[in-house]
């Protein structure tokens, strides 16, 4: 995303919690996270408009639907770094 950025590409393919995957490919891990490409993006200083906190808050839901751990990171970190007692 980073590489295509650089080239022009202002348009992703990208999913809540990385969800999917390939079934022709075995361990294809799912798409690119969106809370993982708003931070980057954002990181860079480049405006999306997606409020990442929101986000997270529904990969948790559907990470507790999916009773699995999604493959994103960003949910993670974000909730690593609220305080001990924070819902």
């Amino acid at each position: 995303m980073f590489a295509g950025y650089e080239e022009g590409v202002r348009v992703f393919d990208v999913c809540a919690g990385g969800l999917g995957g390939c079934p022709f490919v075995k361990g294809a891990a799912g798409n690119v996270p969106t809370e993982d490409a708003v931070n980057m993006f954002e990181s860079m200083g480049v405006a999306t408009g997606v409020d990442v906190k929101g986000l997270t808050r529904v990969v948790d839901e559907l990470e507790l639907l999916l009773g699995r751990q999604l493959p994103g990171r960003m949910t993670r970190v974000l909730k690593a770094q609220l305080p001990c007692n924070a819902p």
